[in-house]
């Protein structure tokens, strides 16, 4: 896609205190909302098949998934509201003595859309229904991320949405039913925002609504901030540059609000797992996994050899798969692959590049593995791993939560959708 040149803050989408006449008001409502829309809607239905058919009979997601925990939870949250109780006191779990869910307080944007739903459809088809509209959502987001990188070119920024929606990273967090996971909607946006605030010069009203976007991204998932945040702050703190004017609009003053801000909106939400009784939820929580469900460097060249292309995936593809399809699933495909890398002869290309690389190193975790086995390189007579820098990052503060370094190709997903 190519970058729009540098806009003001009301340039994008469009301003809505325009005047329209009634044929551009339909034409921008096609190419903005319809459009994408249907498309998306379709995309979703393709890829969930035959979900649509059953989807008041069967949970997406396979039988081991998460899928009916999430359903239960919604479907608490709504009985709970409904009977003026805290949905996140779980009176029913470790009964009678229950027990009050910090962890659940972090990310209520998870359950709180499909328990909405249920109060309409039962809590199986609202999990469903707000699972397909969560890809619908994912995939418009990117479009106008798309439609701002590419000079409003539809075919470009259509192709871009599908890139994301798709990516089979988030395809292996479906097949599991991780529905908070999966919505990223709010991502796309949030890199909208710090693009123009970083190198557009957009105004304040940019910043705040990345403050917004940031917040909701957050309150999605309590890790997406890790996963899906973190690999474009590490990249675009090192883009700052001091901009032309006053200090009141230096980028680097923007950005600074546009976190605080969001930090102030999540605080509700997530300072309780600063008391002894979020710290404790938390310390219980802790378990293993950071080499097992991280991304095998062979993933990013591996289908999936469970679907429609097992007949030609490669052999490697079951060994790299077979045990990690949830958490390590990141095949780039060549078609995606070639048209990002037909957009590296533009220089705004670059920055999100390494963002998609950072985002991807991240994610082989702690130890470099081949085929699910980590390598070993034998010295004399002994034998050591090959490190990464996951390895030193996951003992940071808040880092050290994470077990699933697998899910920074979510981010992957993003750029090269952009790209």
């Amino acid at each position: 896609m190519v970058h729009l040149p540098a806009m003001t803050d009301n340039s994008f989408p469009y301003n809505p205190m325009r005047s329209l006449s009634t044929s551009e008001a339909t034409h921008r409502a096609t190419r903005w909302v319809i459009l994408p829309l249907v498309v998306y809607v379709l995309a979703a239905v393709v890829i969930t098949w035959p979900l649509v058919t059953q989807i008041t009979t069967h949970a997406a997601g396979a039988g081991y998934s998460d899928s009916y925990e999430v359903i239960r939870h919604s479907w608490w949250m709504r009985e709970a509201l409904l009977d003026g109780q805290n949905p996140f006191d779980q009176t029913l779990l470790v009964y009678p003595d229950g027990f009050m869910s910090w962890l659940q307080w972090t990310h209520p944007l998870q359950y709180f859309p499909p328990a909405l739903l249920s109060l309409v459809f039962s809590p199986l088809t609202a999990f469903n229904l707000w699972l397909l509209i969560v890809m619908v959502l994912n995939g418009w987001s990117a479009y106008l991320l798309g439609m701002h990188f590419s000079r409003q070119q539809p075919l470009a920024a259509l192709l871009g949405g599908l890139v994301f929606l798709a990516f089979p990273t988030v395809q292996g967090h479906l097949s599991v039913g991780h529905l908070g996971i999966v919505s990223l909607y709010p991502l796309p946006l949030l890199a909208l925002c710090l693009w123009r605030v970083l190198r557009e010069n957009a105004g304040w009203r940019t910043a705040i609504w990345g403050g917004v976007w940031l917040a909701l991204t957050a309150l999605v998932y309590v890790s997406q901030v890790i996963f899906v945040v973190l690999p474009m702050a590490l990249v675009f703190a090192f883009l700052l540059r001091r901009g032309e004017g006053s200090w009141r609009d230096q980028p680097w003053l923007k950005l600074l609000v546009m976190a605080v801000l969001g930090g102030l909106l999540i605080l509700p939400f997530y300072a309780p797992l600063l008391t002894d009784e979020g710290r404790a939820e938390v310390r219980a929580l802790s378990e293993g996994g950071r080499v097992a469900f991280s991304a095998d460097v062979l993933a990013f060249a591996s289908p999936s050899p469970f679907g429609p292309l097992e007949d030609i995936a490669p052999d490697y593809s079951r060994d790299v798969l077979g045990i990690n399809s949830a958490e390590g699933t990141a095949y780039l495909g060549v078609i995606a692959v070639f048209l990002a890398s037909l957009a590296l002869r533009r220089r705004e290309a670059w920055p999100w590049l390494i963002v998609g690389l950072v985002a991807m190193l991240l994610s082989l975790g702690p130890l470099l593995k081949w085929r699910d086995i980590p390598v070993t390189i034998p010295i004399e007579e002994f034998d050591s791993y090959v490190t990464l820098p996951w390895a030193l990052l996951q003992h940071l503060p808040f880092l050290d939560a994470t077990r699933t370094p697998g899910r920074f190709n979510l981010s992957t997903g993003l750029t090269l959708s952009l790209l």
